[in-house]
């Protein structure tokens, strides 16, 4: 199954899950209280983003899911659009916060941004589709501003680990069964994760324009990732 038809099975299924994979998150434990906690963390991570923001004008989140980094732009930029390939989580999001705009491609999107975000959304996309995705962000940048992106490039985890994540994305048999073991649906969606070639992301970038690139490692459980920061040359 592709990424982007997952994400619209996950975005019907089990929508928070989908954007914070902790088991407090799935739709069926959801409370009022842990509903509050799960939009409340999308400002936690948007924080090092504004601290580098230059202008608060236009801002486009890709993978926006729900809305839980969205809605905070929404409240500091003025003109706010969410990407994301599940109209159901951007349902959510729009109910969450009416008047917030959300489409499902870039091509609908417009541009340029002053800031072009996207956080945990990219290692779960393809990675030869992942660059392009890449590259087109970094087009969407108007000169003076940020772009703001995130790319997992290495699994601390154990070759075993690695084996079955790989047969569970790979092989439609293997993933019904662990699902099933799970006692989950069988046809659960998978949400994969990819790693990319961190050089290539740099030089993807480089290419477009930017020609310094701040990088801020991550890790979500032995996920070893970075937030890069780049702003766009005024004249550029």
């Amino acid at each position: 199954m592709r990424s982007s038809d997952a994400w619209q099975k996950i975005g019907e299924d089990d929508p928070f899950f989908g954007v914070l994979s902790a088991e407090k998150y799935r739709i069926d434990n959801m409370s009022d209280a842990v509903l509050e906690e799960f939009y409340a963390s999308g400002l936690t991570d948007l924080e090092p983003v504004l601290r580098r923001a230059r202008t608060f004008g236009s801002a486009l989140d890709f993978g926006c899911g729900v809305g839980r980094i969205a809605i905070p732009l929404s409240e500091r930029f003025e003109t706010v659009v969410g990407v994301d390939v599940s109209p159901g989580m951007l349902a959510l999001m729009e109910k969450r916060k009416p008047g917030l705009k959300g489409v499902t491609s870039l091509d609908e999107a417009g541009g340029p941004f002053d800031l072009v975000h996207s956080y945990i959304v990219l290692q779960h996309i393809e990675v030869g589709e992942g660059y392009a995705l890449i590259e087109r962000l970094a087009s969407l940048v108007a000169p003076g501003g940020l772009l703001a992106i995130h790319v997992t490039f290495h699994r601390d985890v154990s070759i075993a680990r690695r084996m079955t994540i790989g047969a569970q994305q790979h092989l439609a048999p293997v993933r019904w069964s662990v699902n099933v073991l799970k006692r989950r649906a069988w046809n659960t969606a998978f949400i994969q994760m990819n790693d990319y070639d961190i050089g290539k992301v740099l030089r993807i970038l480089t290419d477009a324009g930017f020609p310094t690139v701040e990088l801020e490692l991550t890790d979500h459980s032995g996920h070893v990732g970075a937030r890069l920061y780049s702003t766009r040359p005024i004249g550029s």
